[in-house]
């Protein structure tokens, strides 16, 4: 069992480790696009293309390679600092997606596909570069459609704290160290928590606004645990110093009838 002292200052540690979830706009300089990326209304066979779709919502799409793009596998390459990353695709999106997740000396990679709506990156040390790479599977259609990231509190409001430019030019594929264990990065893929034709904030504000309530929580009963410790301890010294005070005057009794 942990002591109050130490239970206190893992509540207050966890206090202190806050995250947020932040937009990442998927046309943001940090993002790299292999072969290119082009808007809507241009020649953008064998690239990535920004479009609207139906609903309105902004997706960057892709159906594939082609020769006027030289064959070149269409692929995103981002780095970043986050213990999460989150990727909703549209309604649309029907294609595998080969993804790469490189953390130091340890990368996975796993071939996800886009049907789901949600494809998730966990278990990433929050203060380290991360480098991500998604590569097109054909056959199909490849919408991104909205890219958030879990980060910590401190660093929420400056984006090139936890969105730095590539360092290095994107290659076709990443280097491969060691296989990550128990721990390490891992990838999920899931549906999304409202329809992915909505593409709006309301699931990251909602984590956010869960994790601020839970931590509100968690300070709230921490202070009630250090008050009921404080209570405790001014009881404990009062006992003390009222025992004290009466041997005090035993023994000052007892003195008194040695004398007499």
């Amino acid at each position: 069992m942990l002591s109050l002292p130490i239970l206190l200052l893992t509540i207050a540690r966890f206090v202190l480790g806050a995250q947020e979830d932040v937009i990442i706009s998927l046309t943001s300089p940090a993002i790299v696009y292999v072969p290119f990326l082009c808007d809507a209304g241009d020649d953008c066979d064998g690239g990535w293309q920004r479009t609207t779709t139906e609903t309105g919502a902004m997706v960057i799409i892709t159906n594939g390679s082609s020769q006027d793009a030289l064959d070149i596998v269409p692929q995103m390459f981002i780095q970043f600092r986050a213990s999460a990353l989150h990727l909703a695709t549209s309604a649309f999106s029907t294609a595998d997606v080969d993804m790469t997740v490189s953390q130091g000396k340890t990368t996975i990679s796993q071939n996800v596909t886009s049907r789901t709506g949600l494809i998730t990156v966990i278990g990433l040390n929050s203060t380290a570069l991360t480098t991500l790479s998604l590569t097109y599977v054909p056959p199909g259609r490849l919408d991104l459609g909205q890219l958030w990231a879990t980060v910590d509190d401190e660093i929420a409001t400056v984006s090139s704290s936890y969105l730095p430019p590539l360092t290095t030019p994107p290659t076709a594929t990443l280097p491969t160290y060691t296989t990550a264990t128990n721990g390490g990065p891992t990838i999920v893929v899931s549906q999304p928590p409202r329809p992915h034709q909505k593409l709006d904030l309301a699931y990251p504000l909602g984590l956010t606004l869960g994790l601020s309530f839970g931590l509100t929580l968690l300070a709230t009963g921490a202070y009630l645990v250090w008050r009921r410790w404080k209570q405790y301890k001014r009881k404990k010294w009062e006992e003390e110093a009222q025992e004290n005070e009466a041997w005090e005057r035993r023994k000052g009794k007892m003195r008194d009838d040695f004398v007499q």
